[in-house]
This record gives C-alpha cells, sequence and structure tokens, in this order.
C-alpha cells in the first residue's frame, strides 16, 4: 500500500474499499483516516502525525483530501466513508463472516451500548463481545478487558486525536487484533438523525448532507476546524511556507 505525506500528514493512496477488507484478512492491523480537522488536532497534539503514521493502513476521508491529493500528488485516491453505504458495512459484513468478535469503545455509555443493538439487528450473529464509553474511565476499563480477553477486533470512536493512540496504546501492551478507528461512526449508529441523508450519500457530497442537517455544527466544523487544513492548502500552492501561527 503506497503511502504518501499529504502536508506533513500521511495518507495511503489509491485505496479502494476492497483494498482495506483484503488487508483485514491479512491479519492485525491498525487502520485509521485523515480528513480536513487533523491539521487543528495537530496542532495542540504535538506527536499527532506520528501518532497517524504509527497506523497500518490511513485512509482518505472527504473530497478536500481527495482533491489535494489529486492535485498535489497527481493521485486519483477514492474516498472510504465509515457508513452502511461506504466502507462500515463491508468491514461488519467481513468481522461476521469470518467470527471475528467485536469490542465498541466510543461515545457515552448508552451511546455506545445503543449502538451495540444497532449492530446486533443488522448484522444477526456478528459477535459484539464487549462495549464500553469513550469518556471518563471508559478507556482505561476497554483497556484492561481488551488485554484480558483479546477480541479479534476493535471500534474506536473516540474522536480524531484520542481514538488512534488508544489502538497504539493497545498493540504496545500485546493486543494483537485488528483496530479501526470509526470516528462518529457510533453516535450515528445509535442516533440516525446524525446519519448522512441519502441523497448526500449517493452523490457522494456528505459534506452537504451535513450541512443540511446540522448547520450551525457543521459551519464551524468546516469552517474554523478544518482553517488550518485550508491554510496550509493555500500556502502550498502559492509556493509559500506557513510560518504563521
Amino acid at each position: 500500500m503506497k503511502r504518501v505525506e499529504l502536508l506533513g500528514m500521511p495518507v495511503n493512496i489509491g485505496l479502494t474499499g476492497s483494498d482495506v477488507v483484503a488487508a483485514l484478512a491479512t491479519g492485525p492491523l491498525l487502520i485509521g483516516y485523515l480528513n480536513p480537522f487533523a491539521w487543528a488536532v495537530s496542532g495542540n497534539q504535538a506527536r499527532f502525525a506520528s501518532q497517524l503514521s504509527a497506523l497500518d493502513v490511513v485512509t482518505c476521508d472527504g473530497v478536500a483530501i481527495q482533491r489535494a491529493l489529486r492535485r498535489l500528488h497527481g493521485q486519483q485516491t477514492p474516498i472510504i466513508s465509515l457508513d452502511y453505504s461506504g466502507i462500515a458495512r463491508e468491514y461488519l459484513q467481513f468481522f461476521r463472516q469470518n467470527t471475528l468478535d467485536v469490542c465498541l469503545v466510543g461515545g457515552q455509555l448508552e451511546t455506545v451500548r445503543t449502538a451495540s443493538r444497532s449492530l446486533r439487528e443488522a448484522f444477526p450473529g456478528l459477535e459484539i463481545s464487549g462495549a464500553f464509553p469513550g469518556y471518563g474511565d471508559g478507556p482505561e476499563s476497554a483497556t484492561q478487558y481488551i488485554l484480558a480477553n483479546q477480541p479479534a477486533v476493535v471500534l474506536a470512536g473516540m474522536g480524531m486525536g484520542l481514538q488512534e493512540p488508544f489502538l497504539l496504546h493497545l498493540r504496545e501492551k500485546g493486543w494483537r487484533g485488528r483496530g479501526i478507528c470509526v470516528g462518529a461512526f457510533l453516535d450515528r449508529l445509535a442516533d440516525p438523525g446524525l446519519d448522512y441523508p441519502e441523497w448526500s450519500k449517493r452523490l457522494n457530497v456528505r459534506f452537504l448532507g451535513n450541512l443540511a442537517r446540522r448547520p450551525g455544527y457543521y459551519l464551524k466544523r468546516y469552517g474554523l476546524d478544518y482553517w488550518p487544513f485550508y491554510k496550509q492548502y493555500v500556502f502550498h500552492l502559492l509556493g509559500r511556507s506557513d510560518s504563521s501561527s
């Protein structure tokens, strides 16, 4: 899997969903994703870029990353989105077919419990062996459980900047499973109102679907939170180094 640096952040290029599922079949690995929020996280967490680099696979998440890869690296890389019309269904079908038990970590306690029920209903036979909140004492309890019971899969939906070091810590402590950063996927499972509208999935413009559903939240997200990415991208196109804070 070829990897490049996009404005200082790692991402694997040319990957399709089938490629990522095939990688899961080879054995333990850790999968993350790159979207424009990564640059804001990196601004607050000095080690974030290196933690993202330490994951085995980093997928392209979002139109902005896809277009930047095409413009700066000449690569057409598919967007791999974590929803049922994207890669999530392929992941979950693979886990069920291969009888791999799944541990969920993320969200509030009721969120992760509801997400667990939703997955069991949508994928009968899928084994959810553990479900832990991603806040408070949840990650510590999850770590103890995972190291003691060695579930085959951990889906970490703790938010960018938290889920990556969590999975790396599990690996460092001896867990040998498949770990996937899933961001807000567990929240969307628990509350379908947070999911992308179907039209935005069909047209592959999920960002517009987000704006239509929650304009206040996503105007801030796409404007303020994504600004460090936009700034670096524009400076790069202009042939200048971004030396300002």
